[in-house]
């Protein structure tokens, strides 16, 4: 049997990262290609073909994926940013050889799931339990926030702008920023209010972060609603990255993962997709954000025993050579760039 031809997209990110450790346990099954804008990076070795590829947003970057595609022919195509799923999903519904090769369909469904306020918007029209979002420049027409409260970025991922507001002032000297929201304040730790108080008379730590728990719903939407699946995960966050992750088991969640598969598939999203909650104060589930792709989490997952790509190459390319993985991990904990396990 031929080998797997597979083409990632942005390969020295930490999406591409992980997608490299998983396809390392049966290298031997695929053939891989990668692009990066740059040519230094982690991993590189491990291709069997480097493309270098000019910056995403630049006129060059449609052209020059349209040239990989000529001369790699890819059976599987993956994005590691989730800019790239958009332009991919996009360029897919022009061209239908494409959409059998992307591991994600439907642009519309793309764009709003990296639009943190759409997604608040399809969130409320299909009834699925989103914190409280509003434009920031609609602020001045008044809002019902307790703070602390989020400002961030419409699109963007890893914590990247993302900053908790403790005072009004704050939001006075930031409510003329364009393309931010505000959120409401989640979390297991509810009071961080006091915590920055603490510092007012002890002193602020040089290197510090919330050390939060997050939860995800990590979804493959199949092209039959009966194969698709999911898995859900809780992480303990440090500087905005999964620092330790382990399978978990929530009702709540369960609920939210099916009503969120039995919603999205109708609209004619396919491939993964995943979904990031919090507690609210109250203490119940709410979505926070979503990401049409694999994650930084995405190896960790695979060591518990959920290998997404298993579900991705049977819809796109007919079958899938891993073997799942058989162990007693509980846990998968991320130090620096590499992972190491708890076991039992």
């Amino acid at each position: 049997m031929r080998r797997i031809n597979v083409l990632l997209i942005s390969t020295g990110s930490l999406v591409g990262q992980n997608l490299l450790e998983i396809f390392r346990d049966s290298r031997s099954h695929f053939y891989l290609a990668g692009t990066n804008c740059l040519e230094d990076f982690h991993g590189k070795s491990e291709l069997d073909q480097f493309f270098l590829s000019p910056l995403t947003n630049s006129e060059a970057f449609i052209p020059f994926l349209k040239s990989c595609f000529d001369s790699f022919q890819p059976d599987l195509i993956i994005p590691c940013r989730d800019e790239e799923a958009v332009l991919l999903a996009k360029m897919s519904e022009k061209d239908p050889y494409l959409k059998s090769k992307i591991s994600l369909t439907d642009a519309g469904l793309a764009e709003k799931f990296e639009d943190k306020f759409q997604s608040h918007q399809l969130c409320q029209m299909l009834d699925l339990p989103f914190a409280k979002t509003v434009l920031m420049e609609k602020i001045k027409e008044g809002f019902d926030f307790e703070f602390p409260v989020i400002v961030k970025p419409k699109k963007g991922f890893a914590s990247k702008g993302v900053r908790i507001l403790i005072k009004e002032n704050q939001l006075k000297s930031l409510n003329s920023q364009k393309d931010f929201i505000l959120q409401e304040y989640l979390g297991e730790s509810q009071n961080p209010l006091s915590q920055m108080e603490e510092f007012q008379h002890i002193g602020f730590p040089l290197h510090f972060s919330f050390e939060e728990i997050k939860y995800s719903i990590q979804i493959h939407l199949a092209k039959r609603l009966e194969d698709s699946s999911w898995f859900i995960g809780r992480h303990l966050m440090k500087n905005g990255v999964s620092f330790e992750v382990e399978r978990w088991v929530n009702p709540d969640l369960e609920q939210i993962a099916k009503d969120s598969l039995g919603k999205f598939h109708p609209l004619g999203f396919r491939g993964p997709l995943n979904i990031q909650l919090q507690r609210d104060r109250n203490g119940s589930f709410k979505i926070f954000e979503f990401n049409s792709r694999f994650t930084g989490a995405t190896h960790a997952r695979y060591l518990l025993g959920y290998n997404e790509l298993e579900p991705v190459l049977r819809d796109q390319v007919g079958y899938s050579p891993f073997e799942t993985p058989k162990n007693s991990i509980v846990k998968a904990r991320k130090v620096f760039q590499t992972i190491g396990i708890s076991s039992l």
